[in-house]
């Protein structure tokens, strides 16, 4: 079982990641910090960004993530997802967890 913290990458991102990161040591888990960047973002002509451009762009959130590092001093897996958030972070708990 994991703890995740979904951030925005928003100024509150890195208190989050401090207090999840006091939770997941509290319980011994592990801690994932979630950056989802829009599918709707990510849209070039008319169809859905796919392969090496999505790859970049998981990279990309995967990089906000991580920034989030200088918050705490507990180790974290950062984890960069595309498409709707609310819908990206539920999944990807269901299959973490």
């Amino acid at each position: 079982m994991i703890v995740a913290a979904a951030i925005d990458g928003g100024r509150s991102s890195g208190h989050l990641v401090s207090e999840a990161a006091e939770l997941a040591d509290a319980l011994g888990r592990e801690l994932h910090v979630i950056h989802v960047m829009e599918q709707a973002d990510m849209k070039q002509g008319t169809g859905d960004v796919e392969g090496p451009d999505a790859r970049s762009i998981k990279q990309q959130a995967k990089d906000i993530a991580a920034d989030t590092s200088s918050a705490t001093s507990a180790d974290f897996t950062p984890i960069g997802l595309i498409g709707q958030p609310v819908r990206e972070v539920i999944e990807y708990t269901k299959v973490t967890i």
